[in-house]
């Protein structure tokens, strides 16, 4: 909290027995002498978001544990026709496995891309000045008449999360 800045995660638990989950981030506001002037504070409940994204990683997890089962399933069963059929049959059976190895390499990818969604969703930090400048020129070019005014004493970085 070196910054003044703070976010926090916590649970309430309402007088109904219903628990609710809340980012809490507070942002300090200086005037231009440095003294603290007021903080800004955000709160929401993600209470939803977090079920579903619990819920995602169960699913997910259900799903490739289920499909690498059946596979390891289709491969023994290719594996046995490779060693007690006729040539023909072989070769189908080779085309099995290969397949089955193919879907197993998928499922591994699904999973790497999911473990990179998630790890995603951290903050992305941004120099203020910069994003203000484009913020202006949006505003500008909307309203030409807007008189905007930014001045920033030292360069400010911020956090975001895009969702």
């Amino acid at each position: 909290m070196s910054t003044g800045r703070y976010e926090i995660e916590y649970r309430i638990i309402r007088s109904n027995g219903t628990i609710r989950w809340i980012p809490d981030r507070e942002i300090p506001v200086f005037n231009e002498n440095a003294e603290l002037y007021r903080l800004v504070g955000i709160a929401e409940d993600i209470t939803q978001r977090k079920t579903q994204s619990q819920q995602l990683a169960v699913l997910h997890r259900i799903l490739r544990h289920n499909l690498r089962n059946d596979l390891t399933v289709v491969s023994g069963y290719a594996e046995l026709i490779e060693t007690i059929a006729g040539d023909e049959a072989k070769e189908y059976a080779k085309t099995i496995r290969a397949t089955n190895d193919r879907l197993i390499d998928l499922a591994e990818k699904q999973r790497q891309i999911v473990t990179k969604l998630e790890s995603s969703s951290r903050p992305s930090v941004v120099e203020l000045s910069a994003l203000l400048q484009r913020v202006k020129r949006t505003v500008v070019e909307t309203f030409p008449t807007a008189d905007i005014t930014i001045r920033i004493e030292s360069e400010t970085k911020i956090g975001f999360r895009l969702r």
